[in-house]
């Protein structure tokens, strides 16, 4: 597996204009493209996604797991050549509704550990994990995000830029969806 970051913009207020937002949802596409020709050797690829959304790519045939996330003009990629792949990156923001919200979101398991520290980086941190595993699995959102538990199994936290937590997650026991593909 190999995770990518890169940098579109600074947005430190999180406020950023719609036109800003599309320009880097532009540039984040293209970016996606060419890390992954350039991690298949320059050959093309093709990137589509499953009736359900999940982003998937081929090189050369050969199918290549892809998720991929921004948050605020941050980006991360990652793909996988082994097994169906998600990833998650979000800025630390501060909310007023943060203790409803863990409450409708987390786990009792992960509820618990929240209410240990209750700061908006401990629930960004569990949020991406249990985002990035969802995404692994195909299931998006709002699916399950209060049954599926992230302090175990097959998420990793990775090293994101400052004010933002970043996970990636791999799912060896859900195969892949094939059926509806369309373009990305």
């Amino acid at each position: 597996m190999r995770v990518w970051f890169a940098r579109f913009a600074d947005d430190p207020s999180g406020r950023m204009p719609q036109a800003e937002k599309r320009r880097v949802r532009a540039e984040v596409r293209a970016w996606v493209r060419a890390s992954l020709v350039r991690a298949c050797g320059g050959r093309p690829v093709t990137v589509w996604r499953d009736g359900r959304g999940k982003p998937f790519a081929s090189c050369d045939g050969r199918p290549v797991f892809v998720s991929w996330s921004h948050s605020d003009g941050t980006a991360v990629l990652a793909a996988s050549w082994d097994a169906p792949v998600g990833v998650d990156v979000e800025r630390v923001r501060d909310r007023r509704n943060l203790p409803e919200l863990a409450a409708s979101c987390l786990t009792p398991v992960e509820l618990a550990h929240w209410r240990r520290d209750p700061t908006a980086h401990r629930f960004t941190r569990l949020w991406v994990r249990k985002e990035a595993l969802l995404k692994a699995r195909g299931e998006g959102f709002p699916a399950l995000l209060d049954q599926v538990c992230t302090l175990r199994g097959p998420v990793r936290d990775l090293a994101a830029p400052p004010g933002y937590h970043a996970a990636v997650a791999t799912d060896r026991d859900h195969p892949p969806y094939d059926e509806g593909l369309t373009r990305a």
